[in-house]
């Protein structure tokens, strides 16, 4: 997702493509975002989410790196536009899933929310990140970097996090419960 907002720079100011191909290039990484929803499903319930995440966000890095430094051709940089795309989706599609299932009901939405506008707020730092590093390197290095240090932290945090394919939702409960259930309320009020 780092990689989203400054692309566009990247392939006017670096690749110094015409508007019309900018746009062009930004639509097939978008077609492959649509891919990229598909894939995670299909991971997830194949590998489980967190070797999804690992695996996506390996993947992204080597795509990225490849993207952002290698002396590639306009038709790769198109392709890798694609896979791009269907990588950044792939990691945005099994997010909110992931963590909805790591939170007991009674916080699940504030959690979500929590963990979620958490991620966004990291993410709304690196545009500006990118900008810096690239007042001082080259733009394609500072998306680079950028990108791929937002790619570890997700290694870091899905290695770090528990499993949760095939989990279900009801069995995870809260160590202190926030609010009784309604019929413990009830139960109790009735044996009183």
């Amino acid at each position: 997702q780092t990689c989203a907002l400054p692309i566009s720079a990247y392939l006017k100011l670096v690749l110094h493509l015409s508007i019309a191909h900018v746009g062009g290039y930004l639509a097939i990484n978008i077609l492959g975002s649509f891919a990229g929803a598909f894939l995670n499903g299909w991971m997830a319930d194949t590998f489980g989410r967190r070797k999804t995440f690992m695996i996506i966000a390996c993947c992204q890095a080597i795509a990225v790196a490849v993207y952002t430094l290698a002396p590639i051709d306009l038709t790769a940089t198109l392709i890798l536009g694609f896979v791009l795309g269907t990588l950044q989706s792939g990691t945005a599609a099994g997010t909110a899933a992931y963590i909805a299932e790591l939170f007991p009901t009674r916080i699940r939405g504030s959690a979500q929310g929590l963990c979620g506008n958490a991620g966004r707020a990291l993410g709304a730092v690196m545009p500006t990140m990118v900008g810096i590093l690239g007042s001082n390197m080259k733009l394609g290095a500072a998306m680079g970097l950028c990108a791929c240090s937002t790619y570890f932290l997700v290694v870091v945090a899905a290695f770090l996090l528990p499993e949760t394919r095939g989990r279900d939702l009801r069995s995870v409960t809260a160590a202190h419960p926030i609010h009784p259930e309604p019929e413990e309320t009830t139960r109790s009020l009735e044996t009183s």
